[in-house]
């Protein structure tokens, strides 16, 4: 966060400070020289001051960004390490953003990082012109699960000193803030602050997906994908090959032809097995694959990541939203964030579990 904070700090400083030869150059022709024509000598000033503005603007972007993703931190922080839900996220995020103080009591994580901040920092720059900065209506709504928006009123006057042009301007400035990577607030505080999770989204284009069918044995087994015959580590691994006869020390064997491997768990006689597997493996990402008996089928379960990792998905109708999970609310919306419930390492924490 701090690096992200620098760049957008910086960002109008370099813009702007480069119109000041600028207007070293004009205060010199408008007091020593009349040789410039007037409409000339305006239209620089009308430029490099419109060069001002469209920076200022692009920077407020950055600001509200920065300064949203901190407030986000700070809140997170506040709720957890208090082991108390907010009242008014919303209400408690903007506070952040224009005061950094969180229930009136200053945040470390926002200081010099506010939006009242970022127009200090500007304001003392001697640009040579006179700008006055300001802005109001700052709201935070859930974009996406994964994403927040921020949005501000930012109003503009900038005029030169010598009385040749102004800009007078208000705009709606939006930016996007991504919350991967925040502490989703309800795992430590319903679980005494032993579990944790973070907000990762679920990488996968699906859940469970059976592949190919064919004939298995009594037995069902699962690992890593491997096409080489002679793979050097194979005990773990599902050899996926066009002919399975007499293949030994692989976990598992799918096999295109009817002919037996030397293994207890296989699925056989499954056309095209390589071909699809393949595809599915470059598709997804996902390089395991799990023989089932039961179905006589051949599935990629990329959902067990999902458990084990702790992955965020979202859905039309899902869970609760990083505002409302800092409210402790778990009311289902649109796009909300829902995660596998890990219930065995919950258990092994101590934490009793209600089912």
């Amino acid at each position: 966060m701090e690096l992200n904070s620098k760049k957008g700090q910086i960002y109008s400083l370099i813009a702007i400070l480069l119109t000041i030869p600028i207007m070293l150059f004009i205060a010199y022709y408008v007091t020593e020289s009349q040789n410039m024509r007037y409409g000339s000598l305006e239209k620089v000033v009308s430029d490099q001051m419109h060069e001002v503005e469209t920076s200022l603007e692009n920077d407020f972007e950055q600001a509200l960004e920065i300064s949203g993703k901190r407030a986000f931190l700070a809140a997170t922080d506040y709720a957890i390490s208090t082991s108390n839900y907010l009242d008014d996220a919303e209400y408690r995020l903007r506070e952040l953003i224009e005061h950094g103080t969180m229930y009136g009591n200053s945040s470390f994580v926002m200081y010099n990082q506010t939006v009242p901040d970022w127009i200090s920092k500007i304001l003392a720059l001697d640009l040579g012109f006179n700008i006055d900065l300001n802005y109001e209506d700052v709201s935070i709504r859930d974009l996406n699960g994964f994403n927040a928006k921020i949005q501000s009123t930012l109003i503009v006057n900038i005029s030169d000193r010598f009385g040749i042009a102004s800009i007078d301007k208000t705009a709606v400035k939006r930016s996007v803030v991504s919350l991967e990577g925040l502490e989703d607030p309800l795992f430590p505080l319903n679980t005494l602050g032993f579990v944790s999770r973070s907000l990762r989204p679920y990488p996968y284009p699906y859940h469970a997906l059976k592949v190919v069918t064919g004939q298995t044995n009594i037995y069902s087994c699962s690992g890593e994908i491997t096409f080489d015959p002679s793979d050097p580590d194979p005990s773990e691994k599902i050899l996926v090959i066009h002919d399975a006869l007499g293949v030994s020390g692989f976990a598992g064997v799918i096999g295109e032809t009817a002919n037996l491997p030397s293994v207890s768990c296989y699925l056989v006689n499954a056309p095209d097995a390589v071909n699809k597997i393949n595809k599915t493996l470059r598709w997804s990402g996902y390089d395991d694959i799990y023989i089932d008996h039961d179905t006589d089928s051949v599935w990629s379960l990329p959902i067990i990541d999902a458990i084990d990792k702790g992955y965020y998905s979202t859905f039309s109708t899902g869970g609760p939203n990083i505002l409302m999970r800092l409210e402790g609310n778990i009311t289902a919306v649109n796009n909300g964030l829902e995660s596998f419930v890990n219930l065995p390492n919950i258990k092994s924490k101590g934490i009793d579990v209600k089912t």
